[in-house]
């Protein structure tokens, strides 16, 4: 499994399914280009994160996310963000 796959979507999605490489959230596809490991395997999410930087990661990773359509937390539905979301919003708020 890819380094990147493991210390994001592995421990903070809650719709990661383990198997063959999947396409991948827009928050992933961000981290992946502009942080190192080491900047986010110390990251530690609970979901009860207060999204004070939602916009700022709508603009960096939501708006070219290939999944922003079906959204269901986007959407407003109550469905949890994605795993890349939640790491997105610990590593911004330090």
């Amino acid at each position: 499994m890819e380094k990147y796959t493991e210390a994001v979507c592995k421990p903070h999605c809650k719709k990661f399914k383990p198997g063959p490489e999947r396409p991948k959230c827009g928050s992933y596809e961000f981290i992946r280009k502009n942080l190192t490991l080491g900047e986010i395997k110390p990251i530690r999410t609970n979901g009860n994160d207060s999204h004070e930087n939602d916009l700022k990661i709508k603009e960096l990773a939501c708006n070219q996310c290939r999944f922003l359509e079906g959204c269901g937390f986007r959407a407003g539905s109550g469905a949890n963000p994605c795993g890349g979301y939640l790491v997105l919003e610990k590593f911004l708020s330090r």
